[in-house]
């Protein structure tokens, strides 16, 4: 089931199963909570290799190898390059995420990516500051949140949990980075009471 539900609408939405919206005939969500992400993203690899068990699976294959590399180097970044590279071992050879990963059971591969992801930049932006490593931050969390909409709970916990923990350092490089750095932080929360007055 997991592994269909995006298939019609990379292929242009040929009925309207699994299709809940279309914006000018393009799906953009299958259900209610889930968005057209993933049909983009296979809608060139089916295009190219057609569909069949490989071309479903792979593309979930490659990005949870990213996600593998992702969390490796927040591993790095945190606690060493020998905490990192242990992280990638676990992770690696532990067999939910393995099986999860061929089948996109949930679906959940963008989703952990996205988490990944999410983490690698805040911590790169706690310890170099950057108005570039907030736009993407914010682009991230955006898409994660696009790709299946209870990711809100991700983006509200890292809120929350940064503006406790790393209160000061926020303020700080916020103060020092001026409005370019204030920007971001306005716009990821405007989209947050934007999707929050709709949903």
């Amino acid at each position: 089931y997991d592994e269909v539900l995006f298939v019609n609408a990379s292929l242009g939405g040929i009925d309207n199963e699994f299709i809940q919206e279309r914006v000018w005939h393009i799906p953009v969500l299958l259900m209610t909570y889930i968005g057209a992400l993933k049909s983009w993203l296979h809608a060139p690899v089916f295009a190219v290799f057609g569909v069949s068990p490989a071309s479903i699976r792979m593309p979930s294959v490659i990005i949870s190898a990213g996600t593998i590399y992702l969390l490796s180097r927040l591993g790095e970044l945190l606690f060493g390059r020998k905490a990192g590279l242990l992280l990638t071992a676990v992770i690696a050879s532990d067999p939910v995420f393995i099986i999860a990963s061929r089948f996109d059971q949930g679906p959940a591969v963008l989703m952990s990516f996205f988490k990944a992801a999410a983490l690698l930049l805040l911590f790169r932006w706690l310890l170099e500051p950057s108005a570039v490593k907030l736009w993407m931050l914010v682009s991230v969390l955006s898409l994660g949140f696009f790709d299946k909409f209870n990711f809100i709970w991700f983006v509200l916990a890292l809120t929350l949990a940064t503006a406790v923990v790393y209160r000061r350092e926020v303020i700080s490089h916020l103060v020092h980075g001026g409005p370019a750095s204030i920007a971001p932080v306005l716009a990821g929360a405007a989209l947050l009471a934007f999707v929050g007055l709709k949903v």
